[in-house]
């Protein structure tokens, strides 16, 4: 498998020699695949179902390139639970969710399919529905654990990780918890990720969108005043090896995220969500920035899109249809960064 792009003059001639059969609604998506750079996303979370994503249940709305953020109160009860509607006013046309689970894995797999998905990291604490998701999918998926304060013991990730359950210690969301990436209670699994040479993966930056009153955060407990990627400083001293990228790129403290990056080059990004929840132009002036400032070869493809499978789709196009981007600079966000930083090969993406 080559990390470059296959070039369309060859979908061209294939498309030309292959005539007819190109009306294969299978066929006719293998080869459109084949034009994309292959990806790795490395931000998913399979576990969350539609019925279940938000109180209220689907469908729901998810405005995407531009929007006003607009005040819900007005219209709610105090202490109600609000839509995401009615907090995000639209400029363009919404993003819907998905009705039902099966539906959600349906779609997510045609957008692995047609965009040249070749790995994801499934991150999350049901492993068995993440390892019934890996059983059908058509690309790899590796096992990531979701870390909260009620997730496995240290103790228990131990033997998940010597099982090889765990692949990658992350997403570690504690800031939902609103405990800082230093807080004694992640030290046992900053160890642990050492010890195993197992990469970490933390969220750093923005919450869910409005979470406080769509219901996203039963406990309100989400701390935006530990959105700054400089807390991670003291953990990567304490913890040397480590391995670690983070999440949504510790948005919107880019001139912190920078300097991290620039003080401990083994540290890395990924824009999930960022590139398609966050006005396009933001988030590319924020892409522009790191890449500008040095740091293209440590920003890695990532989506974070539980219900809404288009938004892989504007993820990539958020990447492709980035005007200050070589095509060089895209192929190692889509892959080849990633493969670095997993050191990972050709051939074990294929074991």
């Amino acid at each position: 498998m080559s990390s470059g792009p296959i070039m369309k003059s060859k979908a061209l001639l294939t498309s030309a020699l292959m005539g007819p059969l190109l009306f294969s609604p299978l066929l006719s998506q293998q080869l459109w695949a084949a034009e994309h750079t292959p990806i790795i996303d490395v931000h998913m979370h399979s576990e969350y179902e539609p019925s279940t994503f938000l109180p209220g249940g689907p469908p729901f709305h998810m405005c995407h390139e531009t929007y006003d953020i607009v005040d819900p109160t007005p219209n709610t009860k105090p202490g109600d639970p609000v839509s995401l509607k009615d907090i995000f006013s639209c400029r363009d046309k919404a993003m819907v969710s998905t009705m039902t689970d099966e539906e959600n894995q349906q779609k997510m797999f045609e957008m692995f399919e047609k965009y040249n998905y070749q790995l994801v990291i499934d991150s999350g604490t049901n492993f068995e529905r993440m390892a019934q998701w890996a059983e059908k999918s058509p690309v790899k998926m590796l096992p990531a654990l979701l870390l909260w304060k009620q997730s496995p013991s240290p103790e228990e990730t131990r033997k998940l990780i010597e099982a090889g359950k765990i692949k990658v210690m992350g997403e570690i969301a504690v800031q939902y918890d609103g405990l800082a990436p230093n807080d004694p209670f992640l030290d046992p699994y900053w160890a642990l990720a050492v010890e195993y040479d197992i990469p970490a993966a933390i969220h750093i930056g923005q919450g869910a969108p409005g979470g406080d009153y769509i219901g996203y955060h039963t406990k309100n407990e989400f701390r935006s005043d530990l959105t700054d990627p400089l807390i991670l400083e003291e953990v990567l001293r304490k913890h040397k090896g480590l391995r670690v990228y983070v999440m949504h790129y510790g948005w919107p403290k880019i001139d912190s995220m920078m300097l991290l990056m620039y003080m401990h080059p083994e540290v890395y990004v990924d824009i999930g969500m960022n590139n398609w929840n966050v006005p396009r132009k933001e988030f590319h002036r924020n892409l522009q920035t790191l890449v500008e400032a040095g740091f293209g070869k440590r920003i890695m493809f990532g989506t974070d899109t539980p219900v809404w499978p288009a938004a892989i789709q504007e993820s990539v196009d958020a990447i492709d249809e980035a005007p200050f981007l070589t095509e060089e600079q895209k192929q190692d966000i889509f892959y080849n960064n990633a493969m670095r930083f997993f050191r990972w090969t050709e051939e074990d993406l294929k074991k």
